[in-house]
């Protein structure tokens, strides 16, 4: 049988995690979308690269398809390893999906962005 999903979110969060969390008065939730995209840019995609877009999951389905609501992450070079690609954004993620504080209409408010989902077009 497979844990829980909140049984691995804890183990690797932590407790203390979801304590501070839950202590916090004003937290906001955005989750993405990753889409990992291999294409040629040339027509017979000998060498491919390797693309990161970043899409609210909020969205329906006709607005996800708008390219003003995808963000590039990056674009990884031929040749390069999937793992030296991420390590461009790893770090970044992982800060916003432990969360931040910022100001919303002059109330400090903790955001959290994580992905929730992986998606990816390639051959």
């Amino acid at each position: 049988m497979h844990p829980l999903r909140a049984e691995l979110e804890i183990k690797y969060y932590g407790r203390s995690y979801f304590q501070w969390l839950s202590e916090q008065p004003n937290i906001r939730s955005i989750p993405f979308l990753l889409f990992i995209d291999d294409f040629g840019v040339h027509r017979n995609m000998y060498k491919a690269l390797k693309a990161f877009y970043l899409t609210p999951a909020g969205l329906t389905y006709r607005e996800r398809r708008y390219l003003d609501n995808s963000f590039t992450l990056t674009l990884g070079p031929y040749g390069a390893k999937m793992e030296d690609s991420i390590q461009v954004f790893k770090k970044e993620i992982w800060t916003l999906s432990q969360g931040i504080y910022v100001y919303l209409y002059g109330v400090r408010t903790v955001i959290t962005a994580s992905i929730i989902v992986f998606t990816g077009d390639m051959p």
